[in-house]
């Protein structure tokens, strides 16, 4: 999938770039969902946008049409003015099996969703949910682009209820897990006051959960931030560790030089940084910045800094 990153750059000013993946599909399955997308544009009243997109999906299908009948096919394409194509591999064959994906999905959009693909396979980081229902309670891993039903867990009392979720905690390894319920029994986990309990008295959905772990995420960044950029009123700090400046100048310097410990940034700007070093620069921690509200530190921080600061090491 490496491969893929190199059209990362591509862009066009409508959604005329198609990503389309296909998984365990037989050519006779994919020419019929081919041709039912090429129905679908068809109808699309701009005819410029109309005929590119017709024109993308024909070549696809005149490819298709070209492979073995018993073929399987097991594979992205990114269709623009040519076709690119990437096999799936041993390791992305088995993610569709452990979260149970979707065999075929298509988007149209102005890139190719390049990101998403990298993160859809090779992202194994994971937040944890439990959905309290009367007597038992499921457990499930989830993250911006998958998530997996891991347990259902019975108990007879509000000790055990506690005692279950404590051991899940211990044997899964976790820091926070986000718990949410319609029941009384919330309000009985809200008053253990334990740290790695985040309560929701309400039944939340996968999509609300991970926008309040967004949420959380950038409000702790910029806490942090914020608590840095006091730093530089103590007369005691040394500033010549901080780094300001334009990302591919004196920011760009201060990493290729290796003397980064942090570095706050904007997280519309963190593309661009990946896009500009090889990963074997990145030895730093990178805290993305995001404002939540107009005026906090986040967005004083973008309009007085332009989102960007360094923290070097000495």
């Amino acid at each position: 999938m490496e491969v893929l990153k190199n059209y990362k750059k591509y862009q066009e000013n409508r959604n005329t770039l198609i990503t389309l993946y296909f998984y365990e599909i037989s050519k006779e399955n994919a020419l019929n969902y081919i041709q039912k997308e090429i129905n679908k544009c068809s109808t699309i009243q701009n005819t410029s946008i109309k005929n590119k997109l017709n024109n993308r999906l024909y070549q696809l299908q005149l490819k298709t049409e070209k492979i073995n009948d018993d073929t399987l096919l097991s594979c992205i394409y990114l269709l623009h003015d040519e076709i690119i194509e990437h096999n799936f591999n041993i390791h992305e064959k088995q993610v569709f099996i452990d979260y149970k994906l979707k065999p075929i999905s298509i988007w149209y959009e102005e890139i190719f969703i390049i990101e998403y693909l990298i993160d859809l396979f090779y992202d194994f980081d994971f937040y944890y949910t439990c959905s309290i229902q009367k007597n038992y309670f499921d457990l499930k891993k989830l993250n911006n682009t998958k998530n997996k039903y891991l347990n259902r867990i019975k108990f007879s009392n509000e000790k055990t209820l506690i005692e279950n979720i404590n051991l899940t905690i211990d044997e899964h390894k976790i820091n926070e897990i986000y718990i949410h319920s319609n029941t009384n029994l919330i309000k009985i986990l809200i008053s253990e006051k334990n740290k790695k309990y985040i309560c929701f008295e309400q039944e939340l959905d996968d999509e609300r959960i991970i926008i309040y772990i967004k949420n959380n995420t950038y409000e702790k960044n910029n806490q942090l931030l914020e608590k840095r950029l006091n730093e530089m009123n103590n007369q005691n700090t040394n500033l010549d560790l901080f780094v300001f400046g334009r990302l591919k100048k004196e920011i760009l310097e201060a990493i290729e030089c290796f003397s980064l410990k942090e570095l706050y940034i904007e997280e519309r700007k963190i593309e661009i940084l990946q896009e500009s070093l090889d990963d074997s620069f990145f030895n730093f921690k990178i805290i993305p910045i995001v404002s939540l509200k107009d005026g906090d530190i986040a967005s004083k921080f973008i309009n007085d800094y332009k989102g960007l600061m360094g923290i070097k090491y000495f």
